[in-house]
C-alpha cells in the first residue's frame, strides 16, 4: 500500500471544488490509488510524461486528479484536482 502526500497546490485546489466531490474524493478515489497507483492514466505529452491522471464523473461533472508515483519510496503525491474544464490549460501553466 503507497503512502499519499497532498503537494499545496493539491491542497489549494481541493478547497475549490464542492464538498460532495470532496468526500467521493476521500472515500473512493485516494483508497483506489493507495492499493494501485496504475488505476489513472500517464499523460502523453512530452513535459507531463513524468506525472499521471485519474479521471472520474460526478454528477455530470468531469474531474481530473494529477498525482506522481515514487515507486522506490512507495509513496503517491496528489499534485492538483480540478473539473476537466480549463483543467489542462491551468496544469500546462504551473
Amino acid at each position: 500500500m503507497y503512502n499519499i502526500e497532498f503537494a499545496k497546490s493539491f491542497v489549494k485546489d481541493f478547497k475549490k471544488i464542492p464538498k460532495p466531490v470532496q468526500k467521493v474524493v476521500f472515500d473512493k478515489w485516494i483508497p483506489r490509488l493507495q492499493e494501485d497507483p496504475k488505476v489513472g492514466q500517464k499523460f502523453a505529452g512530452k513535459n507531463l510524461s513524468k506525472y499521471m491522471k485519474l479521471a472520474f464523473r460526478y454528477k455530470r461533472n468531469d474531474y481530473r486528479i494529477v498525482y506522481q508515483v515514487h515507486k522506490k519510496q512507495i509513496k503517491i503525491i496528489l499534485l492538483a484536482i480540478g473539473s476537466r474544464e480549463n483543467f489542462y490549460k491551468k496544469l500546462k501553466l504551473t
